[in-house]
């Protein structure tokens, strides 16, 4: 019986070969487009979590609303991580992320133009998953004008991933001594940097200015310890840091800087939602675009409810 049935369905496939064709096609077509949005799906969700500590890693933003303007920004002050350390004992370790725009790095005779480099903090490769190659992940970060490289980096610059100990010139003057070769970073990663310079380098890393907010900085909790409860200390940690800087430089206290209906508010964002779900100033890397966002939540409630 189910011979005929097979029979009967093959012959009526050769009866009708352009009606088959186009629903072949059709077929063909409707599964890989459905692979295509699966494989979308699992690597958007995928970003960040290389790192083994993804789900104890948070950034902290500040929003800001002053003179009628807002802004949502993905970074904090100078001082935010030592003051987290010190006030919060669920935080295990802080590490600060600073930008510093394009540099020349001398390679022969000539100097190459580069964007990949940002100023850490030394327990950055406490926070995130960073395997290093060569050097001490404790100690690489930690002596002024030190700067780790990723190990395409070091082949650009040196044909060789043994580089330890050897320097690299940036802007024609700035020496800085290789303590460290990483591995490249996994592409799903909302930050790419190839040169990670040590932020005791920087003057204004040691700066204890509370209103000027340009370094990403990230904690990681101790097991078992709440975000939530953590934000819920905020207000009394940027009344007492922040208030009195604020009331010298505009001659107001924090009570009527928050009655004129201004506001200055710190939070977090979970390491694993900010390549999908920021929108803020000064992101570390591309995030998703708001529309791509859109499309991807319809998407991720689709597969994932």
């Amino acid at each position: 019986m189910f011979k005929n049935y097979i029979k009967t369905a093959f012959r009526s496939l050769k009866k009708n070969k352009g009606f088959t064709i186009i629903n072949v096609l059709g077929l063909a077509l409707g599964l890989c487009v459905c692979m295509l949005i699966v494989f979308y799906v699992l690597d958007e969700l995928g970003y960040d979590k290389y790192n083994t500590n993804a789900n104890r890693i948070y950034r902290v933003n500040n929003d800001i609303k002053f003179g009628g303007r807002e802004k949502s920004y993905a970074e904090s002050a100078a001082p935010t991580a030592a003051a987290f350390l010190r006030d919060f004992p669920e935080i295990e370790k802080m590490v600060r992320f600073r930008t510093w725009g394009e540099y020349k790095v001398r390679k022969g005779d000539q100097n190459v133009q580069e964007h990949g480099l940002v100023y850490a903090d030394p327990d950055l490769f406490s926070v995130f998953t960073l395997p290093m190659i060569q050097g001490d992940p404790k100690t690489a970060l930690v002596a002024p004008n030190s700067v780790v490289i990723n190990e395409t980096t070091a082949r650009k610059y040196f044909n060789s991933i043994n580089v330890v100990g050897k320097s690299l010139t940036l802007n024609d003057s700035l020496q800085f001594k290789v303590t460290g070769v990483i591995k490249d970073l996994p592409k799903q990663s909302h930050f790419r940097f190839d040169f990670f310079l040590s932020m005791v380098t920087l003057a204004e890393s040691k700066e204890d200015n509370w209103l000027s907010n340009n370094f990403n900085t990230y904690v990681l909790l101790k097991p078992g310890a709440s975000p939530q409860k953590l934000e819920a200390k905020f207000p009394a940690m940027v009344r007492k840091y922040v208030g009195g800087q604020l009331q010298a430089a505009i001659r107001m206290n924090y009570e009527q800087f928050e009655q004129s209906g201004s506001y200055f508010k710190m939070n977090l964002t979970p390491l694993t939602e900010i390549h999908l779900n920021s929108n803020r100033d000064e992101n570390l890397g591309k995030t998703a675009t708001s529309s791509t966002c859109i499309s991807f939540q319809q998407l991720r409630y689709l597969f994932c409810s």
